[in-house]
């Protein structure tokens, strides 16, 4: 069917890339890692390259696949550039504090984790939840609800390692569920 969409409506056509992304997320999920990788590297290399370019949403979900794609063959250190490159990527197009970037930075942090880098996992889950705790300070005073630390602990070389925070305003609970 890939091969019939490419001579159809060519290489490059979202239809195409999507097709063949989702080809290699079957493949995957069968246990046909290499032939998995293969597709997503092709993948990747048509979107940032020709297609969309690396500051895309849809290149950034395409290197995830990648990454999953690497890690299951066991090729980690692999995965962690291309996730490390992502986040970098995306810290100066949508900025540290984005959502998407946290996630990236999460996702990057536990695969370190896995690896045994826990300094740098540290660091970077550090670093994500004091951002974290930010945006919930600023919102919360923008809506104008009362806010009080209750605790924070730190973590000697890295920021802070988790807080508590109470939230005092009507209907706070439940617009922060």
């Amino acid at each position: 069917v890939l091969e019939v969409q490419k001579r159809v409506l060519g290489p490059e056509h979202p239809y195409t890339l999507t097709l063949a992304n989702n080809l290699a997320t079957v493949l995957e999920s069968q246990g046909e890692f290499s032939e998995a990788a293969r597709i997503q590297r092709e993948t990747l290399a048509v979107l940032q390259k020709r297609v969309l370019g690396p500051e895309h949403p849809s290149t950034w979900a395409s290197t995830d696949n990648l990454a999953s794609a690497l890690q299951a063959k066991g090729k980690v250190s692999e995965a962690a550039k291309i996730l490390h490159e992502k986040l970098e990527v995306q810290r100066r197009v949508l900025g540290a504090e984005h959502l998407s970037t946290m996630a990236s930075a999460s996702s990057l942090a536990t695969l370190y984790e896995r690896m045994g880098r826990k300094e740098e996992a540290t660091q970077i889950h550090c670093e994500s939840l004091e951002m974290l705790k930010r945006m919930y300070l600023f919102w919360c005073n923008s809506q104008g609800y009362k806010t009080i630390l209750l605790e924070e602990h730190s973590h000697e070389e890295a920021g802070i390692k988790s807080c508590s925070i109470e939230v005092r305003g009507l209907y706070a609970y439940g617009y922060l569920k």
